[in-house]
């Protein structure tokens, strides 16, 4: 059987508001979400008959309390926490949250908490994504929230006291450290209003949260005031580099140079690093193809190569501190030469020989060589001097004795040849006459003047042979 139905005499067709329903015998008329004006006459016609209903509509009873305290606008930061609350009217009242109208279930991310009345949705860790629409829905009624995720406002952690200066030895590192938060932001480093680049004498690091800049072997210069710099804020840092004395520890020497050689002056500081300026005369040394500046731990240095005649002058080394002098003295060339060479020698075995130069200057040494071994003095070699003479003597020569003799002295030499000639084999003891009986054994004896296999007995003119 069909029915009809109607609200204060007009005609009710079913819709999403209103839902006519029909099962077996039964007719009914659903009024999803009552409103105020819902209420009034309600009829179901069947047959010509009819059936009256009455709906009254009432505020329901709140389900939230305490609507004025209510944060519904909360601003959140990146990476920090952000809380939506609200208070219900019963402690057993269930809730339930939604972001964008998708229902929120309890996670690390997004946890729903209660506690009596109270009612917290806890959003971790705030990123931009959780920006948006939040619904808190108790009993059919709805609280409306909304959060704003901003990037953190970039500031710096440490704060540094400016009445203090930042006090450094020279020749050690600068490291000034600050923070900064959140640990993304970047940092700029000025040294008196310059902005600094990375390079070996600066260095600029970020770990984390911390911003260093190392500047590397402090020098006087760099005193200043150096600060970091964010988008919105900076910090300074007072920088005073304390100077270290350079002295000398060992001065330089007064030197005499030759013409056309070269010369080097050295001097010492108290420390490996410290610059020094050359000077001669006043005017300062450059290095070049005949000046050499060198520095070597604590030694400083300068060589001047093919020496000139006006190269010669007062010279100093000069550093910050301290200044040493000394006298450069320049001479001609020395000379050195044989008036008289050598002769060739040739002389009897069993003889001496002696071979004599004359070398000028009279302060020139000299060395002897035979066959270019060096001689040295012994029982057969013999030297002397007398002014400018220079002599060599050996005695008891043998056949094996001949060869060259050099003699040497500074870069110069002169040779000769020592020939050794053998000596005649002569009767030192002649043979005397002797008269014996017949039948004796007769000696005959003699002596020579050197050893020799070449003797021959004779008898009567003849050769003796041995039996």
């Amino acid at each position: 059987m069909e029915v009809k139905w109607y609200k204060d005499g007009k005609l009710i067709t079913s819709s999403k508001k209103v839902i006519v329903e029909s099962e077996g015998k039964s007719r009914r008329l659903v009024v999803e979400q009552v409103e105020k004006k819902d209420a009034g006459e309600y009829t179901c016609e069947a047959a010509g008959q009819k059936i009256n209903f009455k709906i009254n509509v009432k505020e329901p009873e709140p389900a939230f309390t305490n609507l004025d305290k209510v944060q519904k606008v909360v601003q959140a930061v990146v990476t920090e926490k952000a809380t939506l609350s609200c208070e219900v009217a019963q402690e057993n009242m269930e809730v339930k949250w939604y972001k964008d109208g998708k229902l929120i279930t309890s996670s690390k991310k997004l946890r729903v908490e209660t506690e009596g009345k109270s009612r917290r949705l806890v959003v971790e860790q705030a990123e931009k994504k959780d920006a948006g629409e939040y619904t808190c829905e108790a009993a059919g009624q709805k609280i409306h929230f909304k959060i704003n995720v901003k990037e953190p406002e970039a500031k710096f952690q440490k704060i540094p006291s400016q009445k203090e200066s930042i006090v450094v030895q020279e020749h050690e590192d600068i490291t000034i450290v600050t923070s900064v938060q959140p640990e993304n932001v970047p940092v700029k480093w000025f040294k008196d209003g310059e902005e600094l680049s990375a390079s070996k004498k600066y260095q600029i690091s970020s770990e984390g949260a911390s911003r260093k800049l190392v500047v590397k072997s402090a020098e006087s210069k760099d005193t200043a005031v150096y600060s970091c710099r964010i988008s919105s804020d900076k910090q300074e840092f007072k920088v005073q580099v304390k100077e270290i004395p350079v002295k000398f520890t060992k001065k330089l020497e007064a030197i005499t140079g030759e013409i056309g050689s070269f010369i080097t002056l050295t001097c010492e500081l108290g420390q490996a690093k410290g610059d020094v300026v050359w000077k001669r005369n006043g005017e300062e040394v450059k290095a070049g193809k005949r000046f050499e500046i060198r520095s070597d731990g604590t030694k400083r240095s300068l060589t001047i190569s093919q020496l000139r005649a006006e190269d010669g002058g007062e010279y100093s080394c000069e550093s910050r501190d301290d200044k040493t002098i000394t006298q450069l003295t320049t001479k001609a060339p020395r000379v050195v030469k044989f008036a008289a060479e050598l002769n060739n020698v040739v002389v009897e075995e069993g003889a001496e020989a002696t071979f004599k130069c004359t070398l000028t200057p009279d302060d020139a040494e000299v060395t002897w060589y035979r066959n270019g071994a060096k001689i040295e003095k012994s029982n057969k070699y013999s030297f002397s001097k007398k002014g400018t003479v220079h002599t060599l003597t050996i005695t008891k020569l043998t056949l094996q004795d001949a060869g060259e003799i050099m003699v040497e002295a500074e870069g110069v030499k002169t040779t000769a040849s020592l020939k050794v000639r053998e000596a005649p084999v002569l009767f030192k003891k002649k043979l005397e006459t002797m008269t014996v009986e017949e039948r004796q054994t007769v000696h005959l004896e003699t002596e020579l003047s050197k050893a020799s296999k070449e003797v021959k007995w004779m008898k009567n003119g003849i050769v003796l042979q041995s039996k």
